[in-house]
């Protein structure tokens, strides 16, 4: 646990600025490497700033948050500073929009843009869709769902794409699925 943390309307720990532990990173202060400060985002982009061998903690800087910070190295994830995305997926949660693109050559190409649905703050299991920038972290070619407040399977969204605190992005989902 982080040094201030509450209990959210989900009854998830979350620190203070309402990131929650559940599938997140703690982030350290470079003064303080004993007890976080508060969570990253799980799929985050960083930049990294140090890495000293003989540390467990990787220093960072973030897209979403002011300064340094420290993250132990089994959280992180260290792909090339000459990687080069060649696919983006844009999600409005506004007007309730996917757009999916690819890059060719040096120009960026909507493939598609559709109606989506996004994600509800309504506690005690829908959440909202996050904003920020991530990278997915796993894939999916069915994500098996319980019905809420149970332990029993409701369906399966097939294609998900896993990308930070849970969320997911995926096709329509199929209820009763031995149907």
């Amino acid at each position: 646990l982080i040094k201030e943390w509450k209990r959210n309307e989900y009854k998830r720990v979350a620190d203070l600025h309402g990131v929650e532990r559940y599938q997140s990173v703690p982030l350290f202060s470079p003064k303080d490497s004993i007890t976080g400060e508060r969570y990253g985002r799980d799929g985050a982009l960083v930049k990294i700033m140090e890495q000293d061998t003989t540390s467990n903690f990787i220093k960072v800087e973030t897209t979403e948050y002011e300064g340094q910070w420290l993250v132990p190295k089994k959280y992180v994830k260290i792909i090339s500073d000459t990687i080069n995305f060649t696919h983006a997926i844009f999600v409005d949660r506004k007007n309730e929009n996917i757009a999916t693109m690819e890059k060719t050559g040096d120009k960026w190409i909507v493939r598609s843009m559709n109606p989506a649905t996004t994600g509800l703050h309504n506690p005690p299991y829908q959440q909202e869709t996050p904003l920020g920038m991530f990278v997915i972290q796993e894939k999916k070619y069915k994500m098996f769902f319980l019905v809420d407040g149970t332990t029993r399977t409701g369906g399966f969204a097939p294609y998900a794409n896993r990308f930070t605190n849970g969320g997911y992005i995926h096709g329509v989902p199929v209820n009763a699925p031995r149907t």
